[in-house]
């Protein structure tokens, strides 16, 4: 039997009480949210961790390269140095696509 024939749950009700509730949890969160981070992080560490963990991905795919952290002109100078070093034939040849 479809719909709410007898009884029950009205239909939606469940949407609008998870909006109502999450609606809710965000007010609390925007007037506590980070004084509780910080009384769960010195008084329940452990708890804190297991937070953190939870929320972070599965398959956390962490990059280090030495060049993220370089001004634009420690870049350039790195690269003017890289070609500076290669051979003179090297550094000035030009690509070949194939056809003459």
């Amino acid at each position: 039997m479809a719909g709410n024939g007898g009884g029950g749950r009205a239909r939606g009700s469940r949407n609008l009480l998870g909006e109502a509730f999450l609606a809710d949890l965000y007010e609390d969160w925007m007037k506590h949210g980070v004084a509780t981070i910080e009384k769960v992080r010195a008084a329940r560490p452990a708890d804190y961790l297991k937070v953190v963990a939870s929320i972070l991905p599965k398959d956390l795919n962490v990059k280090v390269s030495p060049f993220e952290s370089m001004t634009d002109d420690e870049l350039a100078a790195a690269l003017a140095k890289y070609v500076g070093d290669a051979e003179p034939d090297q550094a000035r040849a030009k690509p070949s696509c194939g056809v003459h």
